[in-house]
């Protein structure tokens, strides 16, 4: 876990990822999530009921599901992301950032390609013994 807080937003960050890496003590700095509180984000949404009970452990999945998030998670390895793009931010001026406005999405087709097509995307990684 990590063991700071930044004293604008209060989000959890490293020892490494102080602003200053010269400085040291109580009062070190953050700008990585919040610029020095010069950037307000908004609070996330409260996730849904479900979700807060399988990471809480009020649900009796909740085992199974600490034990397996990870391959969970890699389920949407081979998904197409997708949401409302916001290309207003990219001003030339640094790397391009891919932003996504409102509610996030993954999509995936068949593993198997249709007789007589080409296999594409995730199709071109699944083998048939």
């Amino acid at each position: 876990m990590p063991g700071f807080t930044c004293k604008w937003c209060h989000a959890e960050l490293w020892y490494e990822e102080r602003a200053e890496k010269s400085r040291t003590g109580p009062d070190i700095g953050f700008s990585i999530c919040c610029g020095k509180g010069k950037v307000q984000l908004p609070l996330l949404k409260k996730p849904p009921d479900l979700l807060l009970a399988l990471i809480n452990g009020r649900d009796r999945r909740s085992k199974n599901f600490k034990d397996n998030y990870r391959a969970f998670n890699s389920m949407f390895a081979f998904t197409s992301l997708g949401g409302q793009i916001n290309y207003n931010i990219n001003n030339g001026g640094g790397p391009p950032q891919f932003i996504l406005s409102g509610q996030n999405y993954h999509r995936i087709g068949s593993l198997l390609p249709e007789p007589g097509t080409t296999p594409k995307f995730a199709q071109l990684y699944i083998l048939l013994v």
